[in-house]
């Protein structure tokens, strides 16, 4: 089961000393996900996130998490199993996204950023 971390500021002002803080979280996540680990901090530093990855559904491809999507658009700390994602992918390549990786994650991120929430 891969482990998901972060920390978000409410006050407007970049989270203080985010890589050294996202890194000692992600570190306490090893046990949830041992393939791969990762962190994300937002250009203005209001977003930090960490992602630990337990390889089920594309254990030969290694890529980084937390996920960013391929325009650069959305970043996604995930941790779950959709076990359609093989027809989801199927419909997002008929509206001409071409995928890196056989995973799920990556169907997921371009998945909301195709389809956001309105």
């Amino acid at each position: 089961m891969c482990g998901i971390t972060g920390i978000v500021s409410l006050t407007g002002k970049p989270v203080f000393n985010p890589n050294t803080r996202i890194d000692l979280m992600v570190s306490m996540l090893s046990h949830r996900g041992p393939d791969s680990a990762g962190t994300f901090i937002s250009d203005d530093g209001l977003v930090v996130l960490g992602n630990s990855r337990l390889s089920i559904v594309d254990v030969n491809n290694e890529f980084r998490v937390p996920f960013v999507s391929q325009k650069d658009s959305a970043v996604l700390a995930y941790n779950g199993e959709v076990f359609n994602f093989h027809e989801l992918r199927n419909d997002l390549e008929k509206k001409g996204i071409c995928f890196r990786t056989s995973s799920d994650t990556e169907v997921v991120c371009e998945g909301l950023s195709q389809y956001p929430c309105e």
